[in-house]
């Protein structure tokens, strides 16, 4: 008759064990889930924040290269001031004066 009734027992609290392996599988999954978004939204961010790195990488490649030629320019225009810096006043002699043309005319042409 205990058997019986100890049975009973067990039957009569079977839902409510039930209903705990349930809820603890249900929570278990929420936990999965969860992590899960937030796996997604990380490479979500990841992969934001990749394209952002490589816009920028390519603007400093093109800020690089203007620079380099605005430096090239620079050394250019060094140098024409220093090759005008470094001549004489004109000259009355027609051969010193010849030469003075033909070096402007040099100067020009690299303008």
């Amino acid at each position: 008759m205990q058997c019986l009734l100890f049975i009973h027992k067990i039957l009569h609290s079977l839902p409510f064990l039930l209903l705990f392996l349930y809820s603890e599988q249900t929570e278990a999954q929420r936990t999965v889930n969860k992590t899960v978004e937030r796996y997604n939204n990380l490479g979500d961010r990841l992969t934001f924040r990749r394209e952002e790195l490589e816009a920028n990488l390519n603007l400093d490649k093109l800020f690089a290269e203007r620079l380099r030629s605005l430096r090239t320019q620079i050394d250019w225009v060094m140098n024409m001031e220093q090759l005008l810096d470094n001549q004489e006043p004109l000259s009355k002699d027609i051969n010193t004066l010849e030469e003075q043309y033909n070096t402007m005319k040099v100067c020009g042409k690299s303008v």
